[in-house]
């Protein structure tokens, strides 16, 4: 049983050791490949900015198709890292954000120059990463080699993950223009491209490979076209109109000149150029049709508080009319109680009847005898004094607009000091 058991652990082993040496030498295969299509994209590229129009078809067509085979053997060698498993530590989401960002490249690596050297920097660290897996048990002794590794991994799938959004915007409307914005922030292609050799330079250290010719001649920086054309219009225009970095780029982005420039720095194809120039027309048109919409919403809003206000102030000077009506029958009131103001010739100081505000008197005036209400105003507040007056001039109105035989006529002011309110 134990012997069973003994061989059946050491069929394991070895099957294991058959799929790890499997795997390398596919690995192997593969990133010969991947250092064939790069050589041959290099000659490419180089024999391409230097044809003329009549004879760069034929190397534009075979540029494109090294870019398609450097990233179908980029994806391999990402796969073979990813069977082989952990050699690497934290190397599994490195290589899954690599293949995000080949696909990337393979469908928009028409767009610039950029994309392509994009991915020529996904290839070359695959290889590095491939290297160092081959070379596990060179690892430096010690925990703080593991931490600078782990760490350094870690950081270099950060990277991967900021190079595939960048790779990613190429399929934005109007991304021409917008990559203008990215020539003062650290997160351009030239940047991160610079970032990831400093990164893997250091785990070529961990590793013990600091002699290694395969791994120097992956470690180089690569020039960015576009970006670097950005860069060099971006610093003129500051020189000559003495802007700051933003306000030149914002300058150079609304021009199309100098995009078209930029543009054959990076070798955009004519056609790419012309659809992003009718992009901006169109992204222009609608911005202003969005702002007519905004302005037709505004418009309607200030006409609804315009309207508001004309109620608010139709409504104040109908408040008013009917205040100085409300005056004007006040004064009436009062003329008519000055008009019609008397003295008595005499009045009886005793009441003959009382009521709950008031007394009545008997008094005389041109001979005839009169019932006179005294109503006393000692005693009472200012505002019901002032109620008492206007009740009094009411009674007066009435009994003038009722004016006949029947109407008592009422003195306003008796003979003696009590005055009839």
């Amino acid at each position: 049983m134990a012997g069973s058991i003994v061989a059946g652990g050491a069929a394991l082993a070895i099957a294991a050791g058959c799929l790890l040496l499997v795997a390398r030498r596919k690995t192997s295969q593969a990133q010969q490949k991947v250092q064939a299509d790069q050589e041959a994209l290099a000659t490419t590229d180089g024999s391409a900015a230097g044809s003329t129009q009549e004879s760069g078809a034929r190397p534009k067509s075979h540029r494109s198709n090294r870019i398609d085979d450097l990233v179908v053997n980029s994806k391999m060698v990402a796969d073979a890292l990813l069977a082989v498993g952990e050699t690497v530590p934290g190397i599994a989401p490195v290589c899954a954000t690599a293949k995000v960002i080949l696909d990337g490249v393979a469908g928009l690596h028409r767009k610039a120059s950029d994309v392509r050297t994009a991915g020529e920097r996904v290839a070359k660290t695959l290889q590095v990463l491939e290297i160092l897996a081959d070379n596990a048990d060179k690892v430096r002794d010690g925990d703080d080699a593991k931490e600078l590794v782990s760490c350094r991994m870690s950081e270099l799938h950060d990277l991967m993950r900021l190079m595939q959004e960048q790779i990613e915007s190429f399929k934005d409307r109007g991304w021409l223009r917008r990559k203008w914005g990215f020539v003062n922030y650290a997160s351009k292609l030239t940047d991160l491209d610079a970032a990831v050799v400093e990164c893997l330079d250091d785990l070529r250290f961990a590793y013990q490979l600091m002699n290694d010719r395969r791994v120097t001649s992956l470690l180089v920086v690569q020039k960015y076209d576009l970006e670097d054309a950005m860069v060099a219009e971006v610093r003129r225009v500051m020189r000559e109109q003495s802007l700051d970095e933003e306000s030149a780029a914002l300058t150079l982005a609304e021009d199309d000149e100098a995009n078209a420039a930029v543009a054959n720095s990076a070798r955009v194809a004519k056609e790419e150029l012309a659809a992003e120039l009718r992009e901006h027309l169109s992204l222009v048109a609608e911005g202003m049709s969005d702002l007519r919409g905004k302005v037709g919403v505004v418009g309607a809003k200030v006409s609804e508080c315009v309207s508001d206000l004309q109620y608010e102030m139709a409504r104040i000077r109908e408040g008013l009319k009917k205040k100085s009506q409300r005056e004007r029958a006040r004064e009436h009131k009062m003329s008519v109680l000055e008009k019609h103001e008397i003295c008595l010739d005499s009045i009886e100081p005793r009441p003959f009847a009382t009521g709950s505000i008031g007394r009545l008197h008997r008094g005389t005036y041109a001979r005839k005898t009169l019932a006179v209400k005294v109503i006393p105003l000692s005693g009472l507040s200012s505002a019901r004094r002032t109620k008492l007056r206007g009740e009094f001039t009411n009674e007066l109105a009435i009994m003038l607009s009722l004016r006949s035989p029947f109407v008592v006529q009422v003195a306003t002011k008796p003979l003696t000091t009590h005055v009839v309110g």
